[in-house]
């Protein structure tokens, strides 16, 4: 998980991640760093990996690298799109179990040109702020946004996201989600770590649209 938390930060999101406080430390007047939200791993089941797809990371001679992700999700549209858009549910799935993600420290100014950003607090205490931009916004199909400055002349990692959402025609209600990024800047290895993350990122995304918000037990 370090792996794909470090390449998120550093890599495809291009951001630096803070050192860790310590509690008590001389001249931190910041008070001790919050606890971390304890969230009970799980595998997911059958049906669900049967829902999953992904390609392997495809990488160019310009130093990009890009691959797709698509799952399948029992829920409307509107709810997988609102799942991306508004603080509350984006803070219930984003992220891996271990880390914190506060609602209230989240923007989200889901409209062309507008900026997102989240903090990740890891059990160590350690920042990882991720953001970017929104280039499309068109609920409740498709969102396209960046990770860091993909136009960056400097050599940073970044990404630009395209989320699309359409209906399933063997699944009453359900949502085809299909997620593609393109990183600039990164290599296959970072980028498979990404692809991971993401993986384990979308099983909270069905366990909080199926009614089970991510660090409560499901019952599976």
């Amino acid at each position: 998980m370090p792996t794909t938390m470090m390449f998120l930060t550093k890599k495809i999101f291009g951001e630096r991640v803070k050192a860790p406080r310590k509690n008590g430390a001389a001249g931190d007047t910041r008070g001790p760093a919050p606890a971390a939200r304890a969230f009970p791993s799980r595998t997911p089941t059958k049906d669900e990996a049967m829902t999953t797809t992904s390609t392997a990371p495809d990488a160019g001679t310009d130093g990009r690298c890009e691959y797709t992700i698509t799952r399948v999700f029992d829920a409307p549209r509107e709810a997988v799109f609102a799942a991306w858009t508004e603080p509350e549910r984006f803070a219930r799935w984003f992220g891996p179990r271990e880390f914190t993600v506060v609602p209230e420290q989240i923007t989200m100014h889901a409209e062309p040109g507008g900026a997102w950003q989240v903090r990740l607090l890891s059990p160590e205490g350690g920042e990882h702020p991720l953001g970017g931009r929104y280039l499309e916004v068109c609920a409740p199909g498709r969102l396209v946004f960046t990770t860091g400055d993909p136009g960056n002349r400097d050599g940073a990692p970044a990404s630009v996201v395209t989320v699309e959402l359409g209906g399933v025609a063997d699944v009453a209600g359900g949502t085809r989600m299909s997620m593609h990024q393109a990183g600039v800047n990164t290599d296959p290895a970072h980028a498979r770590a990404a692809r991971d993350g993401w993986l384990l990122f979308f099983d909270r995304l069905a366990e909080h649209l199926a009614g089970h918000p991510a660090g409560e037990e499901t019952g599976r």
